[in-house]
């Protein structure tokens, strides 16, 4: 295998990004860069190879980026290609890097003409909808190819634009403030009235059920509460329905608007904090916190309780494990002090078991093929992680 080589730089403005240390907002966007750059490959492969239905096995794993950071202080993430190639070269003009310069090709034509390339795939416009979904009025991401002194400049506006090029609808992260009005428990949705009068149909998880009929009282009458999570967007901006992933109470500072994170709204509807118990990472927070009661002899009078240093190590890592981008992480103790991470993405299952002394065992298992990757790490932190939600295990 060759050296890894410089693949992409994504340089990451915003009063988020502007201090030492990867946001997770950072994070979650290197994943849905990848995932955007995969589809519009596979795109790519099927145009040249008209008559195919799908690309060949091994064709998304030829694609292995790693994280490199360049810049302290800042969030300037390079992505390196691994090599895979079994002859030991890459070749230079594969899917993915004609996919890499396709999408700034996209970025910089909408930001400047409102109009995607022609040759840009349509069906997989939708893939912005995951990329740049953290990004705020002020934000941008510059998608750099290394060797070069500028590159497209991608923002909510531009990204919102380009969406609405190929559909009625754009997707946000959101949060709706307001009262419960109506609750349809078969269908698992409510509807929220806000302080601007509109009604909004919100879909929402499970656990979220005590809280939402507890907040619902005849005519409207119940507290006012604050949701979050995606929403979806008319052509004038208007919600047309939400996805709520996290609910609490909201204080009389939301009842002056609804609240966005869409560009030119900042200074009248100024995004304010979540509250913990809308945190992101809350639910793994309140994991952590269940597996730190555990006494010894928990299993079958057996197994050690998780070491303080794993369970620290779970709390800095919280934000990664909880960033929306990947799908759900489940976290068990094991009987030697440790805990196992597991997780699901397409045909791919993850387990990453921490030691007590924060080495870490990770395994990949492609159950399509078969294929089985694993690799140890003297300790796992947020780079690491975010590299195996990247490319999965490289050895």
């Amino acid at each position: 295998m060759t050296e890894p080589a410089p693949f992409v730089e994504l340089r990451m403005k915003g009063q988020r990004f502007d201090h030492p240390g990867m946001p997770v907002e950072a994070l979650s966007e290197l994943v849905a860069y990848r995932e955007l750059l995969v589809e519009v490959a596979k795109a790519l492969f099927l145009r040249n190879h008209r008559g195919r239905q799908r690309v060949p096995k091994g064709f998304v794993e030829r694609l292995r980026l790693r994280l490199r950071r360049v810049e302290e202080g800042s969030s300037v993430p390079v992505l390196e290609r691994i090599d895979t190639e079994a002859e030991g070269f890459f070749p230079k003009e594969d899917e993915f890097v004609v996919a890499r310069r396709l999408i700034e090709t996209a970025i910089s034509s909408v930001a400047s003409e409102d109009t995607l390339p022609p040759d840009f795939p349509e069906d997989v416009v939708g893939y912005f909808n995951r990329f740049g979904r953290s990004l705020l009025p002020g934000d941008s991401i510059e998608l750099r190819e290394p060797g070069h002194e500028r590159g497209a400049v991608y923002t909510a506006n531009v990204r919102r634009r380009l969406l609405l090029s190929q559909s009625s609808t754009y997707r946000v992260n959101a949060t709706l403030a307001g009262r419960i009005v109506e609750i349809d428990a078969e269908d698992s949705a409510f509807n929220l009235r806000t302080f601007t009068n509109n009604v909004v149909r919100c879909h929402f998880e499970s656990e979220l059920f005590p809280f939402i009929r507890n907040a619902l009282l005849p005519d409207g009458a119940g507290p006012a509460v604050r949701v979050s999570g995606e929403a979806v967007l008319d052509r004038i901006d208007k919600v047309v329905r939400m996805e709520v992933t996290e609910a609490g109470y909201a204080d009389e500072a939301d009842e002056a608007s609804d609240t966005f994170g869409l560009e030119g709204e900042a200074e009248d509807v100024p995004l304010r904090r979540i509250p913990r118990q809308s945190d992101p990472a809350a639910k793994v927070m309140r994991r952590v916190d269940e597996l730190e009661s555990l006494e010894p002899g928990w299993l079958d009078g057996e197994g050690e309780p998780p070491a303080q240093e794993v369970l620290a190590r779970l709390r800095r890592l919280a934000l990664v494990l909880a960033a929306p981008i990947h799908p759900p992480v489940r976290i068990y103790p094991t009987p030697e002090g440790g805990v196992q991470l597991e997780w699901t993405s397409g045909t791919h299952e993850y387990s990453i078991e921490i030691h007590p002394d924060l080495s870490a065992y990770v395994v990949q298992v492609d159950t399509s093929t078969d294929d089985f990757r694993e690799r140890m790490y003297k300790s796992l932190d947020e780079e690491s992680l975010t590299n195996i939600l990247l490319g999965g295990v490289t050895v």
